[in-house]
């Protein structure tokens, strides 16, 4: 519970700064970020998006790594929404398509088993044709 309202607070700051500054780089007009109802609702819409994905790694990773991928994802979700909102001008009544198509794609990402760890190093080691995810990071040389 503590952690949903710290990783809540921070990027509902981070994400008013980041969507900004984005939304100006993206329609070319940079002007000064104002603080309005407007912008902590979208500020919130981001934390929520943040919560989705927070549920995927519940329990996995430490408050360390979570306070890194708020901060990581609060950037990259102020890119999806600004491309999405200014220059596909898609139409989203109260966000949800953006919140929880990125919030989805993005935990899901983050839950995945890493592709590209491989089985064996570069080294001439043997890899067994069948083994678990646990075994990935076994090199037997």
């Amino acid at each position: 519970m503590g952690y949903n309202f710290l990783l809540s607070a921070i990027a509902v700051q981070w994400s008013i700064l980041t969507q900004g500054f984005f939304h100006n780089a993206v329609l070319g007009s940079w002007h000064k970020i104002s603080l309005s109802i407007s912008e902590l609702i979208l500020g919130d819409f981001a934390a929520g998006a943040l919560m989705i994905s927070f549920g995927a790694v519940l329990g996995k990773v430490s408050a360390t790594q979570l306070l890194v991928m708020t901060f990581f994802e609060m950037v990259v979700y102020a890119i999806n929404e600004a491309v999405v909102v200014n220059k596909l001008l898609a139409v989203d009544m109260g966000g949800s398509m953006i919140i929880h198509t990125f919030g989805c794609v993005h935990s899901c990402a983050r839950g995945q088993r890493r592709p590209w760890v491989p089985c064996c190093s570069a080294w001439s080691c043997e890899c067994s044709a069948t083994h678990t995810p646990k075994e990935d990071l076994d090199v037997r040389c």
